[in-house]
């Protein structure tokens, strides 16, 4: 998935297009996806991380979090830190963006730009600025 889902295209379209209300929700739930995420996956449906220890990454849906846009994009304001890996080996190829700790619906995502076994010991970080979101 490059982008917006499904679910969130249809809350923008609907917001700008017919003023219905569209509330963001307060907390972001960050994931780790070990396949290709489409634009009509949910929160139960794709292939989320699932090695020991591993959980969705809180963060506060703010302007420190994601900081003012720029062109159509905005990046990370604060690092994205997820769980220690206790075991069960995962390949990292997407970040995906939800609104809730489990299932729930994906906001978006993208691929990451390198591809990363995620081993026992390993801790997966992405650094501030490192994770750009753009609308397109």
């Amino acid at each position: 998935m490059t982008g917006f889902s499904n679910y969130t295209a249809s809350k923008i379209i609907d917001f700008v297009f017919g003023n219905v209300a569209y509330t963001p929700p307060a907390t972001i739930y960050v994931a780790l996806a070990k396949g290709s995420v489409v634009d009509s996956d949910t929160g139960t449906t794709f292939a989320e991380a699932n090695y020991t220890g591993y959980s969705r990454v809180a963060v506060t849906n703010n302007a420190t979090t994601f900081p003012n846009a720029t062109n159509g994009s905005k990046t990370n304001g604060v690092e994205f830190r997820f769980p220690t890996s206790t075991g069960v080996d995962n390949t990292i190829v997407e970040l995906v963006f939800l609104d809730a700790a489990s299932g729930g619906n994906i906001i978006g995502g993208g691929t990451v730009a390198v591809q990363k076994l995620i081993t026992t010991g390993d801790r997966p970080v992405y650094e501030v600025g490192s994770v750009t979101i753009t609308l397109n």
